[in-house]
């Protein structure tokens, strides 16, 4: 495969806004033409910098792209990774200098433009090439202008029908995904995801199948786990009546639960304001802290780990927002539709069956469940494309954040709605939260155990996952 337009970039300082721009390229350009290492361009038991020296060697034009860590993100020895000459993206860039390839810098969240003083030998040409920008407010134009210029260089190969240049890359952008077709032609349940808009703020979404299944515990299992876990069995029995739901239509679900750079891109863009105070699990205990925020919940995260230390109203505020971006119907997931996608088509506690490890979700490790170890305790959040996705494509649906629903809190299920709907009765201002999190046993992490909280409630172990209607 010969990579024409080769994408150069560090997963943990630009994947999302590079993936957007392979979305935001394919609409122009044949995917035999673009060169990504996503899965499904280099084989297992390829060697990888033989693959990207061949790809890189291949290609016409290399857009480089550099986020605002590009620079300072280190290795092992605390020296910076780009001064490395083993270091993949070094590799790539000197050999595209080297062999006089086109190189198109694209500066993404706010970075700067290398100096010469900050570059190793080999890549210190790097400085002397035009660069472009990329906002998150204008990702669409500014990618179009990209595109333009590539249709320039590259001449033929793009595809005419669908050119995206200026304006109209907004429009032939949305609905698209390198790892799936768009939300008109994705199948149901197949895991496959697809953007509403090819930009970094956009989510990516799966597709949840029309179907029917069983929801909460059955009593004889209720009263098994209330002896086990004596101490959590008052909010166990919350789990009954079960009871039957159906869900009559297809909905899109967030394959991943929102990730702090989404939520920093509404916040940048509207001036939303987020109180500097949040219930942290610091120095053994829960306590509500001035000066911790999802900008900084009180350990390391990045823009790939899921937002913390949001309200429900904080999550609500944000889907508005994203709703009038895209122009589609965003929300938060019904408590039975939260269930009903996070087991997949399973009626085990865990989508995967009836333990747990560590090496599944992130809990709290101390602590077993279903005859599984004792295991890792990270007491932080992990990236939300970490472990491994369920039967219909949703990450970590067990632990790592809870996530807000947007259910009023009901203490048991009689009266339940049997359709899918989120509860608009209840405890006005109490609001669900499900899936478990970082900071708790593996019990509270089964699909069936439902929690709830004030809709002013923030801590640095709860999020958000969103839903679409069509």
């Amino acid at each position: 495969m010969s990579g024409k337009i080769f994408l150069s970039y560090r997963r943990d300082d630009s994947r999302w806004p590079t993936l957007s721009l392979f979305n935001l390229l394919a609409q122009t350009f044949p995917r035999e033409r673009l060169f990504m290492d996503v899965e499904g361009y280099i084989r297992p038991g390829d060697d990888f910098v033989e693959v990207l020296e061949e790809q890189v060697s291949a290609c016409e034009v290399m857009v480089t792209v550099i986020g605002s860590h590009w620079l300072a993100l280190a290795g092992k020895d605390g020296r910076p990774r780009i001064h490395d000459p083993r270091d993949f993206v070094h590799i790539e860039i000197a050999t595209a200098l080297r062999r006089k390839i086109r190189v198109i810098p694209a500066l993404v969240d706010g970075a700067h433009m290398p100096g010469e003083s900050e570059l190793p030998e080999p890549l210190k040409g790097l400085t002397r090439r035009q660069a472009i920008r990329l906002s998150h407010e204008r990702f669409a134009a500014d990618g179009g202008g990209l595109v333009k210029a590539l249709q320039e260089v590259l001449g033929g190969g793009a595809k005419p029908a669908q050119a995206a240049a200026g304006g109209d890359a907004a429009a032939n952008a949305r609905s698209s995904s390198p790892e799936g077709g768009s939300a008109h032609k994705v199948r149901p349940g197949s895991g496959e995801g697809f953007r509403d808009v090819a930009a970094p703020w956009c989510p990516e979404m799966v597709v949840a199948p029309a179907g029917s299944f069983t929801m909460g515990t059955a009593q004889a299992e209720i009263d098994k786990l209330c002896k086990e876990y004596k101490d959590w069995a008052e909010y166990i029995k919350r789990e009954a009546p079960q009871h039957k739901v159906t869900i009559a239509k297809p909905f899109a679900v967030g394959r991943f639960a929102v990730t702090r750079g989404e939520f920093s891109a509404f916040v940048n863009e509207t001036g939303y304001s987020v109180p500097d105070e949040a219930y942290t699990w610091e120095g053994g205990k829960w306590k509500l802290r001035k000066g911790r925020s999802f900008r900084n919940p009180g350990f390391t995260q990045d823009d790939s780990h899921p937002v913390v230390c949001v309200n429900w109203d904080d999550a609500k505020a944000y889907v508005k927002w994203l709703s009038g971006k895209t122009g589609k119907d965003y929300r938060l997931l019904s408590e039975g539709e939260w269930e009903y996608a996070c087991r997949a088509g399973t009626q085990t506690p865990f989508w995967w069956g009836s333990s747990i490890s560590t090496e599944q979700a992130n809990y709290d490790g101390n602590y077993t469940f279903g005859g599984g170890k004792k295991g890792e305790y990270r007491q932080r959040t992990v990236p939300a494309k970490s472990f491994q996705p369920n039967p219909w494509g949703l990450y970590q649906v067990h632990g790592n954040v809870w996530e807000w629903c947007e259910d009023c809190w009901n203490d048991n299920y009689n009266g339940a709605p049997g359709d899918g709907q989120a509860s608009a009765t209840g405890n006005s201002g109490v609001q669900v939260l499900r899936g478990g999190s970082w900071g708790y046993g593996p019990q509270i992490l089964r699909a069936a155990y439902r929690d709830g909280d004030d809709a002013s409630y923030r801590s640095n172990d709860a999020g958000f996952r969103l839903a679409r209607t069509f």
